[in-house]
């Protein structure tokens, strides 16, 4: 599968809890086909104001259920979709001060299989995940071993960042 038919953060698309109200019915992961990405696609309702935010992900049929996966993670770490479409279209939250946002990355990572409790990178998951390659992501890794006294959600927040900005930037040198 080509890196650059792939939106880069294949995680943070979907808000479940930040939100006035949402039921389950209004969010579904679907595939073209099998050669295709999946398409995770959300609609919110924010404020009396109805969004749908979608984005490309790489997703095994059966492998993980994203959508729940993020439910999951933003039951104890809430945030708002702001930081969510932020973070897909620039690869960084909108405040890298708020410690909560990290947190959420941190839980997304580690329940995806990318990132262990003890933040262990599994390479083989984040390279399928970032659709990236190791270099990239060893280079992020070595980024990240760099910076002195990072706690655990700083870290993946940081890690994902970096991976992720990095890609936005290849696919737009690809593209021009």
């Amino acid at each position: 599968m080509d890196r650059h038919k792939m939106i880069l953060v294949s995680m943070v698309v979907h808000c479940y809890s930040c939100v006035n109200s949402m039921d389950s019915n209004n969010s579904m992961l679907s595939s073209h086909n099998n050669n295709s990405p999946a398409m995770l696609q959300s609609n919110v309702s924010n404020n009396g104001k109805s969004d749908t935010v979608s984005s490309v992900v790489q997703v095994d049929a059966g492998e993980h259920d994203l959508n729940q996966i993020v439910q999951m993670c933003n039951e104890t770490y809430r945030i708002p979709i702001n930081y969510l479409e932020e973070m897909n279209m620039t690869g960084s939250y909108p405040d890298e001060t708020e410690k909560l946002p990290m947190c959420f990355m941190k839980c997304y990572l580690e329940k995806v299989g990318v990132m262990s409790s003890e933040n262990v990178i599994d390479m083989k998951a984040a390279t399928q995940h970032f659709s990236t390659n190791e270099d990239l992501i060893n280079s992020c890794l070595m980024e990240q071993s760099e910076i002195d006294s990072l706690d655990p959600c700083e870290y993946a927040y940081f890690l994902a960042r970096c991976i992720t900005m990095a890609t936005l930037v290849d696919n737009r040198k690809e593209h021009t």
